[in-house]
């Protein structure tokens, strides 16, 4: 049961990436072309590369892919920052995990039944 649960806190721990997203407002923050962003857009989220905009609308493309979104429609809008902590965190953990494992599962040295040996 142990291992098991070591081994689901490991896969938990091996599927994060190393960026976070943070909500900015679309009418004080500009969007910077060639940059990813998520987007709610009919109670869906978009993950996107931005590439233009005007007054009513923005294009984007998602999955290769060129949509055409208007802003009013836009629930939220989410900027992709990287995190320091997730990159250096993540190899940290794992190393735990891996020394932990090690630790859980390792029964010391195995000595033969034999009293007589050496002599």
């Amino acid at each position: 049961m142990k291992k098991l649960i070591v081994l689901l806190v490991a896969s938990a721990f091996l599927f994060q990436n190393c960026y976070s997203y943070k909500s900015i407002e679309m009418k004080n923050t500009p969007l910077v072309i060639d940059k990813v962003y998520k987007i709610k857009y009919e109670n869906k989220f978009y993950k996107g590369i931005f590439i233009s905009q005007n007054d009513s609308i923005i294009r984007m493309i998602f999955n290769k892919k060129e949509l055409t979104l208007s802003k009013t429609e836009i629930e939220i809008i989410k900027k992709r920052n990287f995190s320091v902590l997730k990159t250096i965190g993540l190899p940290l953990m794992i190393i735990a995990i891996i020394v932990g494992v090690f630790t859980l599962t390792y029964n010391g040295p195995q000595f033969g039944n034999d009293l007589n040996y050496p002599n």
